[in-house]
């Protein structure tokens, strides 16, 4: 699938405000948001060793074998970091790594050359993952790197998602896991995370998703509009396209 974007800084004095004003425009209470989001860095050209799933019998492993299997297919022969995510609430904040029930992993590609004056396009896939997905992205050819939590919330207007957000981390006296390349065997408190921006400033994502992009011409009509949309913000938030290269997933040389 490919992701029409727009982004916008959001200073922590006006969020509250903006937030408001969006969930008027959308006609709908904001939901909220609370993943857990670890990064796993490629260490070989994916295609080295066949992906298969592992030794869980989990229930549902069948389907997770189809996922697995789309998306080592996305990855191509590029090396790539990689974002396995969990969703949480404040009560599991602070608890073990086993208290999250579902993993999945999200691949977001470079953004495209080239795209659509005035917005930002990606490929972009996610599969479920079976409860050994160390095990699963280790023969891909990914190691466990870092962690950090996203807080926020999402609103849909006009089919485009609107996610209202900012990062967490973890203080590095916290950062203490089980055994090295591994994830952190328990999270900390919520009080003890971090904004990564020590204002504690949010960005504001605006996202059109197309399930099938072969189609030039619905790329160019979904571009229209969320240029359209952007418009519509303008009065309560000013949207720009990203910078290509700080969306580059890439693993750079001499990193590996």
């Amino acid at each position: 699938m490919h992701e029409i974007l727009l982004f916008a800084s959001v200073p922590a004095s006006q969020h509250d405000e903006l937030l408001h004003q969006l969930a008027g425009l959308a006609a709908m209470q904001p939901t909220a948001v609370l993943e857990r989001r670890l990064l796993f860095r490629a260490f070989r050209k994916p295609g080295f060793i066949k992906p298969r799933v592992g030794g869980s019998q989990a229930h549902g492993q069948e389907a997770q074998v189809g996922d697995v299997q789309r998306l080592s297919k996305m990855l191509g022969s590029g090396m790539y970091h990689l974002q396995v995510v969990s969703d949480l609430d404040r009560d599991s904040i602070g608890g073990t790594a086993e208290d999250q029930a579902e993993w999945r992993v999200e691949f977001k590609d470079v953004p495209d050359a080239g795209a659509a004056t005035g917005v930002t396009t990606r490929f972009a896939g996610t599969a479920r993952l079976p409860d050994d997905y160390i095990f699963v992205l280790n023969e891909w050819g990914f190691n466990y790197h870092s962690e950090y939590v996203v807080e926020g919330n999402v609103l849909v207007l006009d089919d485009a998602v609107l996610f209202l957000h900012r990062i967490l981390i973890i203080p590095p006296e916290l950062q203490k896991p089980s055994r090295p390349g591994r994830p952190l065997s328990v999270l900390p408190p919520y009080d003890k995370l971090t904004p990564l921006d020590p204002s504690g400033g949010y960005v504001l994502q605006a996202c059109f998703t197309i399930q099938d992009s072969s189609s030039p011409d619905l790329l160019r009509s979904t571009s229209q509009r969320m240029l359209a949309l952007k418009e519509q913000l303008r009065p309560a938030i000013r949207l720009e396209p990203a910078d290509r290269l700080a969306l580059d997933p890439r693993v750079k040389a001499g990193t590996v």
